[in-house]
């Protein structure tokens, strides 16, 4: 989970590609733009940035019930 801004530093990395994220009002064309970056860079998804308040994403379910295959499961 990023706070404001922080979620620059993660679209930068990849964190987000194939998840809805957010950010600050006045950085949402940043973030669109290093999202395509990174995703064009690693190959990966794209990034849908949202300008909300918030963005919930529930990648524990979304990648299937079989929890030994699901990296986001502790």
């Amino acid at each position: 989970m990023s706070i404001g801004t922080g979620s620059l530093l993660f679209a930068q990395s990849g964190i987000l590609q194939g998840l809805a994220a957010t950010t600050h009002p006045d950085y949402y064309t940043k973030m669109e733009i290093i999202c395509k970056e990174a995703a064009r860079k690693g190959d990966l998804e794209q990034t849908d940035v949202m300008e909300e308040n918030y963005v919930v994403n529930n990648a524990r379910y979304e990648l299937g019930e079989n929890l030994e295959e699901n990296p986001f499961v502790l």
